[in-house]
């Protein structure tokens, strides 16, 4: 019984997150770790809720339980790098993502990350390399797009961020936030 429990209060937990009502995502999730303690998946997602609601203590000390029960899963990697990004400490976030990127190999969601704490932290030379490197793999989508067209813009590169709004346009012909 447990384990559907926990299941059932994940996936409420996620329905939630995705309609951006984090309080209540985050007590439904809190709920799936009350019935199956060291459940991997809602540690992952409670550490988002906890980021999304500006606790990233909290976040951080989740990411690294999951980062320590699934190293090779890049999840943990980033939601950790996120919290540490978060508490300003943009240093050790991007450190960590590089030595993530080694031990998982390469994640499209790992790079993105990478690429978009680069961004942030004004190395658009080297968030651009990461962003290509999404590209080159085939895994690319609408976000790795639309963050090739602001680095593209930050580099004042027109060609780099023409290609960037293209190809998100294509995956999404209506979006606003592509032109």
């Amino acid at each position: 019984v447990g384990a559907r429990a926990a299941g059932a209060h994940y996936g409420l937990a996620y329905v939630l997150g995705e309609m951006r009502r984090w309080p209540d995502a985050l007590n439904s999730i809190n709920r799936a770790l009350s019935e199956r303690p060291g459940f991997v998946p809602a540690l992952s997602q409670r550490s988002q809720f906890l980021l999304q609601l500006d606790r990233p203590k909290q976040a951080l000390k989740d990411a690294e339980a999951v980062v320590a029960a699934r190293p090779a899963w890049a999840d943990g990697h980033v939601r950790r790098a996120r919290a540490l990004s978060k508490m300003g400490m943009r240093e050790d976030a991007l450190k960590g993502l590089a030595e993530a990127d080694e031990v998982v190999g390469f994640d499209d969601f790992l790079v993105y990350w990478r690429a978009h704490l680069l961004f942030d932290d004004g190395q658009n030379r080297e968030a651009l390399a990461q962003v290509d490197r999404v590209v080159a793999s085939g895994e690319a989508d609408y976000y790795d797009y639309l963050l090739q067209t602001k680095i593209g813009l930050a580099l004042r590169d027109k060609d780099v961020a023409r290609a960037g709004v293209d190809h998100a346009l294509k995956i999404r012909p209506k979006s606003r936030r592509a032109l």
